[in-house]
């Protein structure tokens, strides 16, 4: 086969539109309520165990100069390691890789233009949650911060979609094409036509 009708054909495969085989959303009232729980639960563990008091949580979480900053730092922590995920991890192209602004949410996003592989769709999944939350856990341990841990707190509920969106993802075969979903929290799964059974 000669190069130009090599490129022809692939051509004619971007094109097609691959086969639907299912749709996995997330209802953002679980996501919301799922967030809040597990930071909930995260402060009443640190209290009950004596990490730091009642009183001392509402200090931290009330001063303006740790709320806002880890709160905008959340958002622009996940963008980037989404981002990062998706340009080094991925094999897509970088014209593939979409970089927004949502209107509805307020927030930036980075989506794939394109599905790629379930396995590696888990890692850009996980990706953010590990750094951001078990990382910053671990280190609030390791030098002693309340501060660091109700911030590890804050990126855990930031990052309770993609952790949700994970584990709905370990029911389906790691060779299945997943990309984000356009409209909706979750994901949307394809047919892989390249896996041979």
């Amino acid at each position: 086969m000669q190069r130009s009708e090599i490129e022809e054909k692939s051509e004619d495969i971007k094109e097609e539109k691959l086969p639907y085989f299912a749709e996995v959303p997330v209802s953002p009232v679980l996501v919301r309520l799922s967030g809040l729980l597990l930071f909930a639960c995260l402060i009443i563990a640190a209290v009950v165990s004596g990490m730091f008091s009642l009183s001392e949580f509402t200090d931290i979480i009330s001063d303006v100069k740790i709320t806002i900053p880890s709160v905008i730092g959340c958002y622009i922590v996940r963008f980037g390691i989404q981002f990062i995920v998706l340009k080094f991890f991925t094999g897509l192209a970088k014209d593939q890789v979409r970089v927004g602004f949502s209107d509805r949410n307020l927030t930036p996003f980075v989506h794939s233009k394109r599905p790629f592989e379930l396995r590696t769709f888990r890692f850009y999944l996980i990706m953010p949650f590990v750094l951001m939350f078990v990382v910053l856990f671990v280190i609030s341990f390791i030098i002693s911060s309340d501060a660091v841990y109700i911030i590890s707190s804050i990126a855990a509920a930031f990052c309770i979609n993609d952790l949700i969106s994970y584990i709905r993802s370990l029911r389906f075969a790691g060779y299945l094409l997943a990309a984000d979903h356009p409209e909706k929290f979750g994901f949307v799964l394809y047919d892989n036509p390249f896996h041979e059974i």
